[in-house]
């Protein structure tokens, strides 16, 4: 039996592209995966094919290389970059070789602007390559994860297409992608343009389904689930049951300082509470170098030990982390449901994140959490002196979060209805009888 061959087009160091390649295993599919620049893959990836521009000459021993090219030219066979244990191959577009410590620099020639945004890709990653690869593998299906920068790749690669149909494509977006940029009139068109070139179309907000009905979209609409797959509950449930969350004595604030992220506002409303946080403890996590300086500032003026945690992918010691806090706190003009936010539910956590996140679609505002505007500092600083003072709510909340969480967002569930996605779409069948085909 011929395996579907699937391209993704996605950010290939993220670890949200390879924990959602990742529930693909074992599943028949011959996976392929267009990088957006010269960074390597995500440690994680495994059983794919990466498709490089060039053949890259950190990726195996020189001789094997000359070897592979020469075959190449003399018995046009194709060349493969990898080693044959590797759990990720690597094949060359242009059978060109280039020395690895040249691509930033070759990366850095020429930028692929995409059309009147300010979004843009190294022209060697651009639409033109992306396209000679799309004639050259034939996919079954392209799956674009993330807009801007991914999905606005494909949009102007299928506009230069010229040989035959054009694959069936899947987009899906990640974050901020349709309800930040939807206002913005550089990219308001082109999300437009996009939504009306694809097939298939899948998000973890139903906000967002709303805003793509309201932009035009008539595709398919795959069941919304976490970008990332869902929660290991086996591991969440050993570690959630060590303390109590009226016990815990840490508040977690996600650092993030830029288009999206309020760091900077979170960390005025920690210092309005300073006179309560006298035994407790802070970690800002993913900091920016703004919010970074801003918590050495603070730790020189108040007595309250806040540290940064240095960037992290390790799943189990985040989870840790969440396991230990009593508060979750994170400030947005703009977000999808956040991962984070996930694992801080499953760990029971109590959640103070704003509204422009689709967490009313997660947690209840009041019991569950707190859901507070973005420029409502008062707001903010009452549901964070609640949370601090407020024993039965954050516990009552905890178990409310976790029953939400093995309702929606368990591993086993997300990666059940991840799978179902294609076979529906290879089937041409319903996603509830993907689903059950996936029973």
């Amino acid at each position: 039996m011929i395996k579907k061959k699937i391209l993704f087009v996605a950010m290939q160091m993220s670890i949200h592209t390879t924990r959602w390649i990742n529930q693909l295993e074992g599943q028949g599919y011959d996976i392929h995966l267009f990088p957006i620049n010269h960074m390597p893959v995500h440690l994680g990836l495994k059983n794919i094919t990466v498709h490089e521009p060039f053949i890259n000459l950190s990726h195996i021993l020189f001789l094997k290389k000359i070897k592979n090219f020469l075959k190449w030219i003399f018995r046009r066979e194709e060349v493969l970059l990898s080693p044959p244990l590797s759990l990720v191959k690597y094949k060359s577009i242009y059978k060109m070789i280039v020395l690895s410590r040249l691509l930033p620099y070759f990366s850095r020639l020429c930028s692929y602007k995409f059309g009147t945004s300010d979004a843009k890709i190294p022209e060697l990653y651009g639409p033109r390559t992306l396209k000679k690869l799309i004639t050259m593998l034939k996919p079954d299906l392209i799956h674009s994860l993330e807009f801007q920068t991914c999905g606005y790749n494909v949009l102007f690669a299928k506009k230069q297409y010229k040989k035959g149909k054009f694959p069936q494509w899947l987009a899906t977006n990640w974050g901020s992608d349709i309800y930040y940029y939807k206002d913005d009139p550089a990219h308001s068109e082109i999300i437009k343009d996009l939504l009306s070139q694809i097939d298939h179309y899948s998000c973890e907000c139903q906000r967002d389904v709303d805003i793509v009905k309201k932009l035009g979209y008539v595709g398919s609409i795959l069941p919304v689930i976490p970008n990332t797959g869902g929660v290991d509950i086996k591991f969440a449930r050993k570690l959630r049951e060590k303390f109590t969350t009226s016990s815990r004595k840490l508040i977690m604030i996600k650092g993030y300082q830029n288009f999206a992220g309020r760091a900077l506002m979170a960390l005025d409303v920690i210092v309005r509470c300073a006179h309560l946080l006298k035994d407790y403890k802070i970690i800002v996590y993913s900091a920016t170098p703004d919010v970074e300086d801003r918590v050495n500032q603070m730790n020189q003026q108040l007595n309250i030990p806040i540290e940064i945690l240095p960037y992290t992918e390790d799943y189990s010691k985040m989870l840790e982390l969440f396991s230990q806090a009593r508060i979750y706190f994170t400030i947005s003009v703009s977000d999808g449901i956040s991962t984070s936010l996930l694992e801080a539910m499953a760990m029971g956590a109590f959640p103070i994140q704003t509204n422009t996140a689709c967490c009313d679609e997660w947690i209840k505002d009041g019991e569950s959490g707190f859901i507070t505007s973005p420029d409502n500092f008062e707001g903010m600083t009452k549901a964070l002196k609640l949370a601090l003072s407020d024993d039965a709510l954050v516990d009552k909340a905890s178990q409310l979060n976790w029953e939400t969480i093995l309702k929606k967002a368990s591993k086993e569930k997300c990666k059940k209805i991840a799978n179902a996605f294609y076979t529906s779409i290879f089937n041409d069948v319903s996603i509830d009888r993907g689903l059950h085909e996936h029973q």
